[in-house]
């Protein structure tokens, strides 16, 4: 079986995903909003089946 036949989302709804969590996380940093001891969460859904 090869991996990205595997794979439940494709590569570009993947990096795009990867874009958005790093802009989150180093924006935060940028401007110390997680340092009064906030957080990042994150909540996605599973779409299975659909193409990415």
């Amino acid at each position: 079986m090869d991996v990205q036949d595997a794979a439940a989302a494709g590569t570009v709804r993947i990096n795009n995903y990867a874009m958005i969590l790093h802009e989150l996380a180093t924006n935060s940093a940028k401007y110390k909003a997680l340092s009064g001891g906030g957080t990042l969460r994150e909540r996605g859904a599973s779409t299975a089946g659909t193409p990415g």
